[in-house]
C-alpha cells in the first residue's frame, strides 16, 4: 500500500491531510459559497441590530451583507474566466 506524501514527511501537513479524498473545487465555487455565508450572515445581523435597536450591528450587517453580495460576483466572474 502507497502512503499519501502527506504521511511520509516527517511532520504532519494538515492542508494535505485535509485533501485527501476531496475533489477540487471550481476556481470561483468557493468565493460564491463564502459569499452567500456573508450575505446571510449580514442579513441577519442586520435584522438582530434593528430588532434591538442597535444601529451599530445594522450597519455591520448590511455591510457585510453587501461584502457579500460581491464576493459572490467575484466567484461569478473566476467560474467564467478561462
Amino acid at each position: 500500500m502507497l502512503l499519501p506524501a502527506v504521511f511520509l514527511s516527517g511532520a504532519p501537513d494538515i492542508q494535505g491531510l485535509l485533501r485527501i479524498g476531496r475533489r477540487k473545487m471550481a476556481e470561483g465555487t468557493e468565493d460564491k459559497v463564502k459569499g452567500k455565508v456573508d450575505e446571510v450572515t449580514g442579513k441577519v445581523r442586520g435584522k438582530v441590530g434593528d430588532a434591538t435597536d442597535n444601529e451599530e450591528m445594522e450597519i455591520k450587517g448590511k455591510i457585510q451583507e453587501t461584502k457579500g453580495k460581491a464576493r459572490q460576483k467575484i466567484g461569478k466572474i473566476k467560474d467564467k474566466a478561462p
